[in-house]
């Protein structure tokens, strides 16, 4: 019985002490930088994940993750898309060969969709008057699916 009684106290001891430990990020390196405008944080060479689901969320401990549905590559579109000039003061031509089904967004990098419209001609003005100089996406679409994104720079 004592001996019953001993190891359930080394239990007890050894599971709360576990639980009042610090998280930690085993990494080679990491930073953190604030300004009034945004922040930006990085880790370098982590060796130890743990990926948390709930039915909204999806938490990778450690791992820097863009943005779910910032999308950096898409395959080469096969409708003659392009848009230009690019960097642009004003305005973009978005030029197609097919209008059939297309619609465009113009997105900020935070993923806010600034306008959208369906394309009713080969060549379409998008105009970028009022926003501010950055990087943006303009997200072409046919049939509701991505065909193409192009980023483009206001000046």
């Amino acid at each position: 019985m004592k001996k019953k009684l001993v190891l359930t106290f080394i239990l007890a001891v050894t599971f709360s002490s576990a639980s009042a430990q610090r998280l930690e990020i085993v990494a080679a390196a990491s930073n953190y930088f604030k300004t009034g405008t945004g922040s930006v944080s990085w880790t370098l060479g982590e060796l130890a994940i743990e990926t948390y689901r709930s039915s909204t969320v999806i938490l990778t401990q450690g791992f820097q993750q863009p943005r779910s549905g910032f999308v950096t590559a898409v395959y080469e579109a096969p409708f003659g898309l392009s848009a230009y000039p690019n960097p642009t003061d004003d305005a973009v031509w978005l030029t197609t060969d097919d209008i059939t089904g297309m619609t465009y967004q113009v997105l900020d990098l935070t993923g806010h969709v600034l306008q959208e419209a369906t394309l009713t001609q080969a060549e379409t003005q998008v105009s970028f008057q009022g926003l501010a100089p950055a990087l943006y996406l303009l997200e072409v679409k046919r049939g509701g699916v991505l065909i193409q994104i192009f980023r483009i720079v206001k000046k």
